[in-house]
């Protein structure tokens, strides 16, 4: 398979308190644990999506700064498409340490297969966070200033451009992810 990945690092991390990526995650930060996860699916590029002022590098990950401060995922996506000619862009936030690099091996196979964005949906809602994104998307992130990710999945949806992966009980756990202290004494990330 020939598809990129790309780790989302850049978010405010407001309702954290502080930087989500630097927090300890059995035995490594976030940033590490996450990763480790996308180099487990086999992209044959991988890029990390970050703020102006994080200066973290990942060893065998392109850096790709957000040309935008606070503008949001669907902004930080547009600047990694800019970044890649790949045909399909495998996504993970920071903050989902539960997710599984075969789960999203399956999903960046589904797009190349189908030649469309494949996003898993949970209990009504997209999880354009932990999705493979085709480049027939590309408009749509392009006139993204302001727009969140759930309407341009919307958009995508309505145009055929978007297949969904609706999420079994089963897999629901991968995708708990870190937002605030409570979730990250929930989850036991100190263990």
């Amino acid at each position: 398979m020939n598809f990129s990945a790309v780790l989302l690092a850049g978010g405010a991390s407001s309702r954290m308190g502080r930087d989500k990526s630097t927090l300890y995650w059995n035995g490594s930060t976030l940033l590490a644990h996450q990763a480790a996860i996308l180099r487990g699916t086999g992209a044959s590029q991988l890029l990390l999506s970050a703020r102006a002022d994080q200066a973290e590098l990942i060893a065998g990950f392109s850096l790709v700064k957000d040309s935008q401060s606070r503008a949001g995922p669907a902004a930080a996506l547009a600047d990694v498409w800019r970044a890649t000619n790949a045909d399909v862009l495998l996504v993970l936030a920071v903050d989902s340490p539960r997710i599984l690099p075969d789960y999203l091996r399956e999903l960046a196979l589904g797009a190349l297969q189908q030649e469309r964005s494949v996003v898993p949906m949970l209990s009504g809602r997209y999880e354009p966070l932990a999705a493979a994104w085709h480049r027939s998307c590309l408009v749509e992130f392009f006139d993204a200033a302001g727009r969140s990710l759930q309407s341009i999945c919307a958009a995508l949806a309505k145009s055929e451009l978007l297949t969904v992966r609706e999420v079994t009980d089963g897999e629901a756990q991968l995708f708990e992810n870190i937002n605030t202290p409570a979730d990250y004494e929930r989850l036991g990330a100190w263990r």
